[in-house]
């Protein structure tokens, strides 16, 4: 996943894939490629997870 996949995604469909990843990366060894694959996966929504309530806090509390 990249981070324009990752911007088109619901935040329902972020939280799943965050589960998601976190249950495979549980079924594999730390020092395999795939392993490393799914942690960067796991960066990008969690980057745009971030972004999301960043936005979303700016909203609620605009600076005065």
């Amino acid at each position: 996943m990249n981070q324009d996949q990752a911007k088109t995604l619901k935040d329902e469909e972020l939280s799943y894939a965050l589960q998601d990843i976190r249950n495979t990366t549980s079924l594999h060894e730390v020092n395999t490629p795939y392993y490393a694959k799914l942690r960067l996966d796991y960066e990008v929504v969690v980057e745009e997870m971030g972004r999301r309530c960043a936005i979303e806090y700016q909203k609620r509390y605009p600076e005065k």
